[in-house]
């Protein structure tokens, strides 16, 4: 008996006997039902991106021209300069970070002058913006950074954006952005992007 007609013969003999019906194949888990998520809050890192994505990143025009491409699972911000002081990307998280302390990343100038380098996060139901104080970064330098998430010292429109203020809203973040402070043309590569447990 072919094995499509088997199927719709079990299905029918199901519908006429009801509870009696009975399903004597294998049992079935559901995919990864054992085991726990990238994003459960007893994990001590989480990878916020693992930069396979190209479209993932989106350049802000708020800030100086850039552009933001994915290769070789890394994120490259190429920086244009211009009249503002950064250039910033950006992309969506949609996450309860309440368990985090932390949001650590490497980062790479290739630049021939110094950059810095922040993070942001929008939050809650207003996308509230909260910037981090920005990191230097000397040409040619690759180093890990950390941005705590747990000090006052972001700035956003409560605190009149001075570097000052706490982030509220961990349990609702919405978006992530990473800024780059220069006024001259640049590349800087982004990779381990992740977020450590309190």
């Amino acid at each position: 008996m072919p094995a499509r007609l088997a199927v719709t013969l079990i299905a029918l003999a199901c519908i006429l006997t009801g509870p009696a019906c009975r399903h004597t194949g294998p049992a079935t888990t559901p995919p990864d039902a054992a085991r726990p998520g990238p994003f459960e809050p007893d994990r001590k890192i989480w990878t916020l991106d693992p930069f396979r994505n190209p479209r993932t990143w989106r350049v802000e025009s708020w800030a100086n021209p850039a552009t933001a491409t994915v290769q070789d699972r890394t994120l490259v911000i190429r920086v244009q300069g211009g009249r503002l002081d950064k250039s910033a990307v950006s992309r969506p998280i949609m996450l309860d970070m309440s368990s985090r302390s932390q949001i650590r990343l490497s980062a790479r100038n290739e630049s021939e002058e110094p950059v810095r380098i922040a993070i942001a996060i929008s939050t809650g139901p207003k996308n509230v913006y909260y910037e981090s104080v920005p990191i230097p970064l000397e040409p040619g330098a690759e180093t890990e950074l950390a941005f705590s998430l747990v000090e006052s010292n972001f700035k956003s429109a409560k605190s009149h954006w001075k570097q000052n203020g706490a982030i509220a809203g961990l349990d609702a973040v919405k978006r992530l952005f990473i800024l780059v402070y220069s006024v001259r043309p640049g590349t800087i590569t982004i990779d381990a992007l992740s977020a450590i447990q309190n």
